[in-house]
This record gives C-alpha cells, structure tokens and sequence, in this order.
C-alpha cells in the first residue's frame, strides 16, 4: 500500500513538472522549422530555362508568434529573390511555384525563413535541386543557331565607337558550367571582346541582346563569333560566326576637346597646342630622326620630374625611365630585343605614361607600345608600316595619333606611299581608324 501510494505521488510529480515545461514551448521558444521539402529530386538545365515547370514546396515550422511571418525565395543571380506568395503564409503548409533558371552557374535553390517585423531572419532552412547526373553525363553541348537581322556595317559608325548590331542566340545540350561569350574576330586572328556591360556573367542558352563590333583595322568585312566556353577548363566546345561586310570609308573623328587640329606642312607656323601634320611625302622623312640601332635624347616629362630615352645595342634595345637627374632608372625591354626601338618616345600630357616605338628596318614599319611612367602595364597598341615613325597624344591622354603608310617595291626600289594618320584609344583595347591624310605628326608643345 505504502508502495502504490509512493508511485501515485511520482507521477504527480511527474505531471506537475512538465506542467511549465509545456508553458515554456507555448510562451519562450523561438520559431522552428521542423520540415522543408520540395516534389522535385533533380533537375535539368533544359527544364529550367523552358520557363513551363513547376515546384511544390511544402512546409512545417513550429512556435510562429504574432508579429513573425513565413518568407519564401529563391536564389538568382547573386541575390535571394523573393517569390510571390499569398500573405500571410501559414505555418504549415505548401505551395506550387514556377521553375526558373537561377541566372547563374549553379543548381535551383529555395529557402524558406521566419522573420519578425524589422525582417530579421529566425530561423530559415534551403532545398537544393541538383542537377540530374544522368542528364549530364549524356549531354553534346552545340550551338544551334547565331544569327543577325543586320545586312552590312557603315565604316563611319564602326570608327565612332557606335556600333550596335542585334544577334540572336540558341543552345541546345549546354552544360551548367558554360558561358556563353561574343568577340569579333580580327584580320590577324586575334579576337575582341564586343560584349555590352551587364549585370552577371550567366547569358541564357537562348536569347536576343546588342554587340557592340569596331572598325576592323584592315579588310571589309566584320567577323562575330558566339563562343560556348566551360568556365574551369577553358575548353570551347563549340562556336559561330557572323560575317557582315563593311561598306562606305571610316570618317574622321571628332577631335579631342582642347586639340586644335591643322592640316598643314610641318615647317608652316601654327598655334601652340596644334596638332601639326606634314602632307607632302614624297621626298621621304624630311627632317625625321634615323632609324636603326641608335641611341636616342633624353626626353623629359611634361611636368620636369622625369626623362626618357630609347636606349639600342644591337639586340638588346631598352627604353630608359629615370629622375630628371638620371636617378633612380627603370629599364623596360625591347617587346622584340631583335629589333631597335625608335628614338623618339612620347609621354603623355599628365606625364603617367609613355608611348613608343618598336621598328622594324626592312621593309619599314613599327608596333606602337604604352607603358606607364614606372615601367609597369605594358600594353600594345598598334602596328605601322613606313620610315614614319611618329605618334603623338590626345590633350586628354586618351587618344593617340600615328601615321602608317603602304611600302612598295624592294632593295632600292623600296618606297613608302599613301601615307594617312590613325587615330586609336591609348588603353590598348580599341581598334585604329583613319583620322586624314599625312605622313609625319606632332603636337607642337606651348611655349
């Protein structure tokens, strides 16, 4: 009896103490979620940017108090985007929501989170979809089609930089793990990139946008190609080109505020600041410094800290930066040590950067080169061809001028002819388009 009686106050015991226990769950628990799951297991590439699945989410989540809401959304791009829901969400429930392609690299993910009223997360919980390996395993990545309503190219617009030509796109097989890119492929086969800035890198498989081509350099014609790139290797599995002709001739840019452009020999009077242009050519570079393996002045910077020079031993040309008192000197390689550098190096009108010369001797010409004031950035240009080996800057630093001309003939036959002045951007990245005719150039400092 004694016993029993023991027992009985146990279980009394028992029940009183999970009686605040109980108030605890219902008053000072924060919210849980105890399930999120969704209906599908895995997922294609195909099936997401189709645009015609769907997903079922469903949910449990436990001890949701007043002033606490159910948030559901999904992860595109470089962002969690919400997905629209009736509001309130309840606690416990479920929900059929449309498949999308994420916009980037990686498979389909939902989150759903419990957030109060200054929308401070909870708790939250994520379901990925992988994509299925069946489905990788047996894909043949192609491009089906890459195609352009646009018949031909104006030189002029090409030259101005405004250029814009509509291209549409599809993919079929493609791998999640690729990138779509858009290059013009230059005459030396070197290519450009031509895309206009977005916001991510992913392109969908199928699509319409704007490039963006440049004048090509030489030849009448503008290559696009459509790459199919994966992203870690490197590998292109596959491509597609556009040919478009070019039609009409490349008209002068506008010039460069604060350059007053003439057109005139070069030993005729002009203001300071004019660009100064020699027209007559045929009696060969007039006055122009010789070409070959001599050691060239030293030049000084716009702002008198500085001095250049082309330094040339035979198949070890140098360019020379150093303190205006020849401290302090950095050597910058010939690009090609078997060829001499021009003894006429340019620098920049906020004395950052210098451009110069690597000629070659027979049949004339030259690569024009940038590099800044500390010997650093390296970057080509533009090639030439000629005994003209001139160039000069933009007031802004942000063109450069040169001359290139055409050489005919061989030995002593050899001359150069139809010489005309380019004008290209200074960063390396653009293409040359004609600015006038002329063969020697310069920019006549202020006294």
């Amino acid at each position: 009896m004694i016993k029993r009686f023991a027992l009985v106050l146990l279980a009394c015991g028992i029940v009183l103490a999970a009686a605040p226990l109980s108030a605890r769950a219902q008053d000072d628990y924060d919210p849980t979620i105890l399930l999120f799951t969704c209906d599908w297991t895995e997922v294609t590439l195909d099936e997401l940017e189709s645009g015609e699945g769907t997903a079922t989410l469903a949910w449990h989540i436990a001890h949701v108090a007043d002033g606490q809401r159910v948030a559901l959304h999904t992860y595109r791009g470089r962002a969690w985007v919400p997905i629209e829901t009736p509001d309130p969400l309840p606690p416990v429930g479920e929900l059929t929501v449309p498949l999308a392609a994420p916009g980037n690299f990686g498979p389909l993910t939902f989150r759903i989170s419990v957030v109060d009223r200054a929308d401070a997360i909870l708790d939250e919980r994520a379901v990925i979809i992988p994509f299925s390996m069946e489905w990788l395993d047996a894909l043949e990545p192609a491009i089906e089609s890459f195609t352009t309503p646009v018949q031909s190219l104006a030189a002029s617009v090409l030259a101005s930089g405004g250029a814009r030509v509509e291209v549409t796109w599809a993919v079929r097989d493609r791998h999640p793990l690729t990138a779509l890119t858009f290059s013009q492929v230059l005459t030396d086969n070197q290519s450009q990139n031509i895309e206009l800035p977005r916001e991510h890198l992913w392109v969908p498989s199928r699509g319409t946008g704007l490039v963006a081509p440049v004048l090509p350099a030489s030849g009448n014609e503008v290559r696009l190609r459509l790459a199919l790139v994966h992203v870690i290797s490197g590998e292109v599995l596959d491509e597609a080109l556009v040919t478009l002709p070019v039609i009409g001739m490349a008209m002068p840019p506008t010039p460069t505020p604060l350059v007053e452009v003439t057109v005139t020999p070069m030993d005729a009077p002009t203001s300071p600041r004019d660009l100064v242009i020699q027209t007559e050519c045929a009696d060969g570079p007039t006055g122009q410094p010789p070409r070959g393996w001599a050691t060239g002045p030293g030049i000084p910077s716009p702002d008198g800290l500085r001095l250049v020079y082309s330094a040339n031993p035979v198949g070890a040309a140098q360019l020379i930066i150093a303190n205006a008192d020849g401290s302090g000197q950095i050597a910058v390689p010939a690009p090609d040590s078997s060829l001499p550098l021009g003894i006429r190096p340019r620098w920049s009108p906020d004395s950052q950067r210098i451009a110069f010369a690597n000629i070659t001797l027979s049949p004339p010409g030259g690569t024009i080169y940038v590099v800044k004031a500390d010997g650093t950035d390296l970057r080509r240009i533009a090639s030439y061809a000629g005994a003209f080996d001139d160039l000069t800057w933009s007031d802004d630093a942000r063109q450069l001028f040169y001359t290139s001309g055409e050489v005919t003939g061989s030995g002593d036959n050899q001359e150069s002819v139809n010489y005309q002045v380019y004008v290209i951007t200074a960063d390396g990245l653009g293409s040359p388009s004609v600015y006038t005719e002329g063969c020697a150039i310069y920019q006549r400092a202020a006294p």
